[in-house]
């Protein structure tokens, strides 16, 4: 880093020949990594040693300061650096450190591409380009390169405290797999982020990303391509919000709603399958696949752990946002097609999703759980949303919405979805016009929303939801394209001709995981309200024992983890039924026990049960009982540890225990005593008579006796008790316990009785005299440790002056009257420094009869009066005391 650093003031202030030799040989030896250059691409036009940003877009280059400031939106995890270099240099990007080279890609999609990431948590990160001529290393030169990417939330309406934001920042002109790779809504490979035709292409034998509008080749419905889009992307593309030209091309500059978007829009296109002249059908839209039944084009959430927030689990609650345009060219007919004109709407046939909410792991993985679809309804053609419980069964489906196509065409929507992932989900959705404002639907249903395992149902044959819990890895994902079924099926034959190209265009994509513990949907359906139905329950493992072991020392499980009605797994209390149980009897059985959860319910009678082993192996068992029982796990006082035997067969020789590790076994002779605060580790076994050794078992004894401590600070300083404040300063009151052993389970700051939120500031202005400040903290162990705090406010003129310039400032105090409160507490303030302080307190009784002005009234807010008449009187009855 010292070299890096002292090249870079080379060359704005000239140092030593000395250095830059040494620094020139630095970068000679980095230079010599092909991973971490990049070669020019043909620029004559550049200085040696200039250089021209490609990627991203937005990015400001200053030649002449040397320097390239980038600026991410909220959200960002990565970005692409793409440069162009004179021919006669390369160029080296370094991270922060100056030593720390990144490679940029030598080939596949992001070739010439260096990815700058592990951006700084305040939002700022610095990278250094290194430019150097090829010819002589020693002449470079160094461009600091500013990332800052926007750290502050945006405003989102029905936003909660503890809500996840994660937004897709599409920006025109990027490309769009840079787009998806940079969010949590598609962060991770090919198949995480963009799912569609891979290679080989029908139309040019290349993947999405690299395919182009183009008449020559072997695709003969190219000739109807619109000739401004030739050149472009077929598939998937970024375009400016505001690119008037871009907007024109593709016939939507004068879509309603355009002008209220926020972010660049996506624009998708699926071209319509063909037969090569030597009689191969090209449907490869469904991930390269020839011969397909479907095309797909969808940018999805990865499922990766990085990418937890943008997916959801049983219990989560999940708001999808996103701004959508279906143009004319994707719901009517482009041509006349039979009975069909062009102009027409069309009417899907087969299935036609714009967005899914899929299922990922299970026995029906990739099913859509929920749908935004363009549907067939009365044989017209409707957008609805739906929810699609089991895959298999389309009379299950429930729909949210169903509207018309001659609603939603050629303009701007705005949708919003908040879907509750359980067996007895919710899904709540809003769908508004954009430019009108006009809510085209809003209302939400419960739904089932979370895939278990399905078995069949002997009697019906239909594969239904037993009780087994989701599989690992269960989550829903969103999905949004274009994906639908092409009619070259047996029975689709009569209605192949009316399957044409498609395109949709999206904006403002967002997700918000939302805070479950307090969320209520927008209608006001609360989902801790709803009943908690037992639905699934975790089977245990099979429990092998000794013949003859009674049913009490089974050790069966007291809990089982138990999924509910809610999405939620919680472990629910089980009681174990002994009938059929005997314990002579050597091979396996079946118990069955009874759920005994408190606030649940059992619709379906669910039975939890376990197998059991009985084997012709009787080792002894032996029970620790501590006394007193832990408290969290923890001890506040001495205790003892019993041991207790268990053998009906041969007998006990000994029961042995150890303190610690490497201590030697000792014999059990009574109550072990522990006194000592800490954590101990005990280990216990017994040995029968003919010689079965008890595995050894392990009791933790942790005690801790000692209360916990604390600091409290007021505005960053230590609080006292009997502090004097003046009530025009709020006071930030920061508690901060500690508990070296058993940890703090607890604390709690009041103040007048009012439990106070830690860190917070309180306001006490107008409220006069002593007030009680109280903590209470207590540990896992039980100790408490409980203290108070005397403070008083009072009344002062320059709290009295700062106070009303709150008000003035929150414009609840304005107009004449403030100059006369001011000139009243001005002419107060003189006496008293004349040291008249009854005249000072005429002024004061001035400055109130100002303030209780009838005609006055609605130039001061109540709230104002109220706070200002009590300092006011405080200060006058203090000034008239003689």
């Amino acid at each position: 880093m010292f070299f890096f650093a002292a090249k870079h003031q080379a060359y704005k202030r000239g140092v030593s020949l000395v250095l830059s030799f040494v620094f020139a040989l630095m970068l000679i030896s980095l230079s010599g990594t092909p991973a971490s250059s990049v070669h020019a691409t043909p620029g004559d036009s550049l200085g040696l040693l200039e250089i021209e940003v490609n990627k991203p877009v937005n990015a400001v280059v200053d030649l002449n300061q040397a320097t390239i400031h980038i600026s991410l939106p909220y959200g960002a995890l990565y970005q692409m650096l793409n440069v162009r270099t004179n021919p006669g240099a390369a160029a080296t990007l370094y991270r922060s450190n100056g030593t720390t080279a990144i490679s940029f890609a030598a080939s596949g999609i992001n070739k010439g591409d260096a990815k700058m990431d592990q951006f700084s948590t305040s939002g700022t990160t610095l990278y250094y380009l290194v430019v150097a001529d090829k010819n002589e290393s020693s002449n470079s030169r160094t461009y600091e390169i500013t990332v800052k990417v926007e750290m502050t939330l945006p405003s989102i309406t029905g936003m909660g405290a503890s809500d996840k934001y994660l937004p897709l920042n599409i920006r025109g002109g990027e490309h769009a797999w840079d787009v998806m790779g940079a969010s949590k809504i598609g962060n991770g490979s090919t198949t995480g982020s963009v799912e569609g035709p891979n290679t080989p292409s029908s139309y040019s034998g290349k993947t999405w990303s690299q395919s182009v509008y183009d008449r020559s080749g072997d695709y003969p419905v190219a000739s109807t391509v619109n000739e401004a889009w030739l050149g472009d992307n077929m598939y998937l593309q970024t375009i400016g919000r505001k690119d008037t030209d871009a907007l024109e091309k593709y016939g939507i500059a004068n879509i309603p709603g355009t002008d209220k978007l926020g972010s660049d829009i996506l624009r998708f296109h699926e071209f319509l399958p063909f037969v090569t002249p030597d009689g191969v059908s090209r449907d490869d839209g469904d991930r390269g696949a020839v011969g397909s039944d479907r095309q797909r084009l969808e940018i999805k959430s990865n499922t990766n752990a990085s990418s937890i927030d943008a997916n959801s689990k049983g219990g989560d609650i999940m708001t999808h946002h996103w701004r959508f345009m279906l143009p004319s060219e994707t719901l009517r007919f482009q041509n006349d097609v039979g009975d069909h004109h062009a102009g027409d709407f069309i009417a899907p046939r087969r299935f036609w999703h714009i967005f899914q909410l899929k299922e990922i792991a299970g026995n029906a993985a990739g099913q859509p759980v929920t749908t935004l679809s363009l549907v067939s309804s009365g044989g017209k053609g409707h957008l609805e949303f739906r929810n699609n419980p089991d895959g298999d069964y389309a009379d299950r489906i429930k729909p949210l919405f169903t509207i018309p196509f001659e609603q939603v065409v050629d303009r701007w929507l705005d949708f919003d979805v908040t879907i509750l992932t359980a067996d007895h989900g919710y899904v709540y959705g809003k769908l508004v016009d954009l430019e009108t404002g006009q809510v085209l639907f809003e209302g939400g249903m419960t739904a089932e929303t979370y895939r278990r395992p399905e078995v069949q149902n002997p009697i019906t044959g239909r594969d239904e939801r037993g009780d087994l819990p989701v599989e690992p890895g269960q989550q829903n994902r969103s999905k949004w394209g274009l994906y639908r079924g092409m009619y070259n099926g047996a029975g689709d034959t009569a209605y192949a001709d009316e399957f044409q190209s498609a395109t949709m265009y999206l904006s403002d994509i967002y997700l918000i995981k939302r805070d479950k513990d307090s969320y209520i949907f927008p209608d006001g359906w609360d989902p801790k309200a709803q009943p908690k139905d037992i639905v699934a329950w975790a089977r245990p493992k099979e429990i092998t024992a000794s013949d003859g072991t009674p049913f009490g020392r089974l050790g069966l499980p007291s809990q089982l983890d138990v999924t509910l009605s809610t999405g939620l797994t919680e472990k629910v209390n089980v009681t174990w039924s002994s009938a059929g149980y005997n314990p002579d009897a050597i091979g396996t059985s079946r118990i069955y026990g009874e759920f005994t959860g408190t606030g649940l319910t059992n619709p379906k009678n669910i039975k939890p049960y376990i197998d059991i082993t009985l084997r012709d192996l009787t080792p002894p068992v032996t029970i620790a009982l501590i006394d007193p029982i832990p408290q969290n796990g923890w001890l506040n006082t001495e205790a003892t540890v019993t041991l207790s035997v268990y053998n009906d067969r041969s007998g006990v020789a000994k029961t042995e225990y150890r303190l610690g590790d490497p201590a030697n076994w000792q014999p059990y002779a009574g109550p072990i005593a522990f006194t000592n605060e800490g954590i101990s580790r005990l280990e216990y076994r017994s040995i029968d008579a003919v010689g079965n050794i008890e595995q050894s078992k392990e009791l933790i004894v942790r005690m801790d006796k000692s209360k916990p401590v604390f600091g409290l600070t007021g505005n960053g300083e230590p609080f006292v008790d009997g502090a004097v404040y003046s009530d025009d300063r709020s006071i930030a009151l920061n508690l901060n316990a500690n508990d070296a052993l058993s940890g703090i389970a607890s604390q709690e700051l009041t103040l007048d009785g009012k439990r106070l939120e830690n860190g917070a500031s309180i306001d006490l202005a107008g409220k006069l005299g002593p007030h009680l400040l109280r903590v209470v903290i207590t540990d896992q162990a039980g100790n408490t440790t409980d203290a108070s705090f005397g403070l008083t406010m009072i009344a002062t003129p320059e709290g009295v002056a700062n106070l009303m310039n709150r008000y003035v400032e929150a414009r609840e105090l304005k107009g004449p009257l403030v100059d006369q409160l001011r000139n009243s507490l001005k002419q107060a303030l003189h006496q008293l420094d004349k040291g008249d302080r009854g005249m000072a307190a005429k002024h004061m009784e001035d400055f109130l009869k100002h303030l209780n002005n009838e005609p006055m009234a609605d130039q001061v807010s109540e709230a104002a009066i109220s706070v200002l008449r009590i300092d006011a009187t405080a200060l006058m009855k203090e000034w008239s005391l003689k």
